[in-house]
């Protein structure tokens, strides 16, 4: 098989069951083909590392959430997963497969080394951008829960210490203040660009689920402030 050929083999895979989570699936999809996007902006990227880093990032999150781990270890965790995985494959060189693995630890903004390669960047940018994907945004939706006595809504989130519940509104003003922080995160001048360019979208898209949901109660399901 040549690169193309393993690339589509990989994407294959995760499409058949390597990923189960539809969530974690789509976003990685979403963060390939953003990565490609920004790397016709960049020089000297090696398109087999992007594009198979890119489909690999979140391998670990599955696993993590059996066993309720932490999900600040995913990079570090998935990063193993893919070394082992694409070695088993025998697809690319040893030198190949370490690069695609450095990629994978390197993408997590809260733990781990830091970028350091193009390649590693475009990935690094491309997963904090996706943040701002509506269907990413309002992934909550389909967790939510309402304290009938106490009149809350409430959504259930996965922390380090497994599943837990959150009050609706603090949830979406932290969603809110996430998205005000990517741009700042950020390694490349485009992506800078992008983010600047998708945080409006973004914001109302918060809103206008903030507003859905207030038809529960209205008098006591109240916005974050901005």
């Amino acid at each position: 098989m040549d690169a193309i050929q393993k690339i589509d083999a990989i994407r294959n895979e995760l499409k058949e069951g390597m990923i189960t989570d539809v969530d974690t699936l789509m976003h990685t999809l979403r963060v390939e083909a953003l990565a490609m996007a920004l790397a016709t902006n960049e020089s000297d990227v090696d398109m087999t590392v992007l594009h198979a880093s890119c489909l690999l990032h979140d391998i670990a999150r599955g696993p993590i959430e059996k066993t309720g781990g932490s999900m600040g270890d995913h990079a570090k965790e998935g990063s193993k997963l893919a070394a082992t995985y694409l070695k088993g494959k025998n697809w690319f060189s040893d030198k190949v497969s370490d690069r695609i693995a450095l990629c994978i630890a390197q993408h997590s903004r809260n733990s781990g080394p830091k970028p350091d390669s193009i390649e590693a960047k475009l990935l690094f940018d491309a997963d904090k951008l996706d943040f701002f994907d509506p269907f990413r945004l309002s992934r909550f939706c389909r967790r939510l829960g309402y304290d009938a006595t106490a009149g809350v809504l409430s959504v259930r989130v996965y922390s380090g210490k497994g599943w837990m519940e959150q009050p609706l509104a603090g949830f979406i003003g932290f969603l809110r203040t996430k998205c005000r922080s990517i741009e700042s995160c950020l390694f490349l001048e485009n992506s800078r660009q992008e983010a600047i360019r998708r945080l409006p979208k973004a914001l109302i898209t918060l809103q206008q689920l903030e507003e859905s949901c207030r038809y529960l109660d209205s008098d006591k399901v109240k916005s974050a402030s901005d």
